[in-house]
């Protein structure tokens, strides 16, 4: 037979307190569980700038004349490199919204696991308390406010004043869901913003040759003889730009000659525009891909080529 409590004051006070330590756990385990989510994200996120840098250093871009290989070439890396960021940014966002959702169902089924204990072990006892039914009343007014402060604390909007309950509460957690959630969101916005400017700086940290359209091209009109070329070029990049430069002119049979590289390099600070001539001397034979001696087809197309130093 279950014991008979004659009055329920200690009774239910002790029940109360039970509760608040039970919610207090729960609202503790809140903060482990994302404190521990935010670590493991913080590692992903710290690596973010590390292996985009990782990836530029293991593939340098060398091509300077801005054309369609360039283009190409440049996208090429700037995807790679986003994707390299953005897996891991994914990972740690995936891993922190996995736990901050299972700590919210973990935290609900905690509260619910309090009131079931407070419940069972009312129905454990006989109580003949005439007053019971007021004195529960006002147990169940205690529980509601600490669990509505226990709901403000992880939810982030809690209102401190007047509530007798705080100090208690305020020992076990520093932060809320959405405190968390904030420290997460600009860590990780750190990590975009350090990941796009490794990108930037990769993209636009460069010299970038560009023909601006004006040349003079001589008439080929005999073979085992030189020809005087002359083409304008403009660094359009923001660094200068110092190297070899020449003229390969190749026919429709893919044979080419290499005008020969000056004794000198040449050289093209950011904004500039400055001439550059080169003499090619046209066989009237040359040596294939395979080293046999072909003639030079008649029609012929000048290419520039760059080589930095």
């Amino acid at each position: 037979m279950a014991n008979a409590i004659p009055d329920a004051t200690s009774f239910l006070a002790d029940l109360v307190t039970q509760f608040q330590n039970d919610v207090s756990q729960a609202v503790s385990q809140v903060k482990i569980d994302l404190e521990s989510s935010l670590e493991y994200a913080q590692r992903q996120l710290d690596l973010v700038g590390p292996q985009v840098q990782d990836y530029i250093d293991a593939n340098p871009v060398t091509l300077v004349a801005y054309d369609k290989r360039f283009i190409s070439t440049m996208n090429w890396a700037k995807t790679n490199m986003q994707r390299v960021a953005t897996n891991l940014l994914n990972q740690a966002s995936i891993a922190f919204g996995s736990v901050k959702t299972n700590a919210n169902l973990d935290y609900t089924r905690a509260i619910d696991a309090a009131y079931s204990k407070f419940n069972d072990s009312l129905r454990a006892v006989n109580i003949t308390d005439a007053d019971y039914q007021t004195k529960l009343t006002a147990s169940t007014d205690q529980m509601s406010d600490i669990v509505s402060l226990a709901n403000a604390q992880v939810s982030g909007s809690l209102d401190p004043d007047g509530n007798p309950y705080l100090d208690a509460m305020n020992n076990v957690i520093t932060g809320s869901f959405n405190d968390y959630q904030d420290k997460f969101t600009a860590a990780y916005q750190q990590a975009l913003n350090d990941s796009n400017s490794k990108i930037t700086d990769f993209i636009n940290n460069r010299a970038v040759i560009v023909f601006t359209g004006k040349a003079k091209i001589p008439k080929i009109s005999n073979y085992n003889a030189s020809y005087d070329f002359s083409f304008e070029l403009k660094n359009a990049g923001n660094q200068p730009f110092t190297g070899h430069v020449g003229v390969r002119l190749s026919d429709i049979y893919h044979k080419h000659v290499d005008s020969v590289p000056g004794p000198t390099s040449f050289s093209l600070s950011p904004g500039d525009t400055r001439e550059f001539q080169a003499s090619v001397y046209i066989p009237k034979a040359t040596k294939d891909s395979k080293g046999r001696m072909l003639n030079m087809g008649k029609s012929l197309s000048a290419t520039i080529t760059f080589i930095p130093i």
